[in-house]
């Protein structure tokens, strides 16, 4: 931002957890807190964006588990790290109209010529009931939970401590540690290389793929065969 002269308005809701930054130093960044007791109406995060980044993320995670049920897979729970990355795909999902159109009805812009159609949550695309009722009828589910119940299920949900921001060490108990996820060897170039033909043979055989699909799989191919640094050497003859 700075190389680019870009200044970028941080607003944080007033809560304790959000008060103790400390002595950050920011260049281009202003934070501006809400006023204590503000609500929601002013915040653009509570306007649709969480709600729309957590339609993506619910969504990435009821078909993990079709996917694990489907190939009768045991469905594990994701760790921090799998939850963060799923948490980032859908974060990318979340397009930039939604982004400023909750700006935009948050703080009243409504003379803006750039001011598109406003952003229906309930319009953005995620999975239909029959995928949800075949999650329900294979894990033998008999509670009555739509998937619309199930994504606004934890709204009201505490997100951080009454006391977070507060000078105190408690101490934290062995069982609220997660325990260390053992190390995930390197997929071997061969294996990388057959799962990549697999790709290619899935957009081969389905006419939905576009080409820009085709495009990114080269890019991975490209960056995969780059991080193994593969160099191929002549090889003497006496070696035949």
């Amino acid at each position: 931002m700075a190389l680019q002269n870009r200044n970028v308005l941080f607003t944080m809701d007033n809560c304790s957890a959000h008060n103790n930054i400390g002595d950050l130093e920011l260049s281009n960044i202003k934070i501006v807190y809400f006023p204590p007791n503000c609500t929601s109406r002013l915040q653009p995060l509570d306007q649709g964006i969480i709600a729309v980044f957590k339609r993506y993320f619910k969504t990435r995670l009821v078909r993990h588990a079709l996917l694990c049920l489907d190939s009768d897979q045991p469905c594990v729970k994701w760790n921090i790290l799998q939850a963060m990355r799923a948490m980032a795909v859908s974060w990318n999902d979340v397009t930039a109209t939604t982004i400023s159109n909750c700006f935009k009805k948050a703080w009243n812009i409504e003379n803006d010529s750039n001011l598109t159609p406003e952003i229906h949550i309930e319009d953005v695309q995620i999975l239909d009931d029959e995928d949800w009722n075949k999650l329900l009828a294979l894990t033998s589910d008999e509670n009555d939970q739509t998937l619309s119940s199930f994504i606004l299920m934890d709204n009201d949900l505490e997100v951080c401590d009454e006391n977070a921001g507060e000078d105190e060490n408690p101490e934290i108990s062995d069982k609220e540690i997660e325990p260390t996820e053992p190390p995930v060897d390197k997929p071997s170039r061969a294996n990388v290389l057959a799962a990549y033909d697999t790709l290619v043979k899935f957009s081969q055989t389905s006419a939905e793929v576009d080409c820009k699909f085709d495009d990114q799989l080269n890019s991975i191919r490209k960056q995969c065969l780059e991080n193994y640094q593969v160099t191929f050497t002549q090889k003497p003859i006496t070696d035949f």
